[in-house]
């Protein structure tokens, strides 16, 4: 008996619009973050948004040190969560340095996801790709 596929990870509406802010904002470059998650009985959710270190930053995203101390920090606080990193101009598809990537201590916790962002005219489209459910009711 295989085991069942993971649940999709729940995104709120609000950290999905920070996240489209943020992955606007750096256009053309990409950039990346986490939504960390405690589990019960202390839930709490907790947004970063990470600067891009990579020399190249149009086609490659890459950690600074310090947010990787400040993963590894929450990690053994024991929040789980998701990890996205935004495509510019290019497929909503995981590459190949992603599924590498994706398979490192540091990253093999969480679930990926791909926010890609393309221009069309004056205006910037972006869509989720990955193992997530957005819950888009707005809380009252």
């Amino acid at each position: 008996m295989t085991d069942p596929a993971p649940r999709p990870f729940l995104l709120f509406h609000s950290e999905a619009h920070a996240i489209m802010i943020w992955a606007q904002a750096a256009y053309p470059e990409e950039l990346g973050g986490f939504v960390f998650v405690r589990p019960e009985p202390n839930a709490r959710r907790e947004l970063l948004v990470c600067e891009n270190a990579s020399p190249a930053p149009r086609e490659h995203f890459q950690f600074y040190p310090w947010d990787c101390r400040h993963i590894e920090e929450e990690m053994r606080l024991n929040f789980r969560g998701l990890f996205w990193h935004s495509h510019p101009d290019g497929s909503g598809r995981f590459s190949r340095n992603d599924r590498r990537a994706f398979q490192t201590p540091l990253l093999s916790q969480f679930v990926p996801m791909v926010v890609r962002v393309i221009s069309v005219g004056e205006k910037l489209m972006m869509s989720f790709h990955g193992r997530i459910q957005i819950e888009w009711r707005i809380p009252r």
